[in-house]
């Protein structure tokens, strides 16, 4: 089979952009793309705790009952639910969980504006893995603690 030239500026983007992704670890979304927060960049108020979201309208937020003396300390792990039971990417981040330094645990979920239904979508496949503590196909997790390693997108 043979391409015009007319199609090489089209074949060199595909290729930039597949090495892109796979090499440099870049979003092709970057205006849609949340990620579980740094522990640091979660701040407390008696037994709420929050962080800012990139998305206009959304916070994160987690309560830990007894949890006012408590600070977040690390990442453990994001946990995100697949819609279909063939891997396809779409789904819902169900949390992130951190450790405290009461050795508690800590769930934070991306709390969206009244104005936002919207699906998520997992765009770094290799980052999520089945999950090891739950039987289920459709619950995948990610224990990245990379700035933006258990990253989604948000349709």
């Amino acid at each position: 089979m043979r391409l015009g030239l007319g199609c090489l500026p089209l074949v060199l983007y595909s290729a930039f952009v597949e090495a892109r992704n796979q090499y440099f670890n870049v979003s092709m979304w970057p205006d849609s793309e949340e990620a579980c927060p740094l522990p640091q960049e979660i701040k407390k108020h008696a037994e709420i705790f929050t962080s800012p979201a990139k998305t206009d309208d959304a916070e994160w937020v987690g309560v830990l009952v007894g949890g006012q003396n408590e600070g977040v300390t690390d990442f453990e792990k994001g946990l995100f639910v697949l819609t279909q039971d063939d891997y396809n990417g779409v789904g819902v981040l169900s949390s992130c969980i951190y450790r405290t330094s009461g050795g508690k645990y800590l769930n934070l979920r991306l709390e969206l504006g009244k104005q936002y239904q919207r699906t998520m979508w997992i765009e770094r496949v290799s980052q999520w893995k089945p999950s090891s503590d739950h039987p289920s196909p459709v619950m995948l997790e990610c224990d990245s603690k990379d700035l933006a390693g258990c990253a989604f997108h948000l349709e």
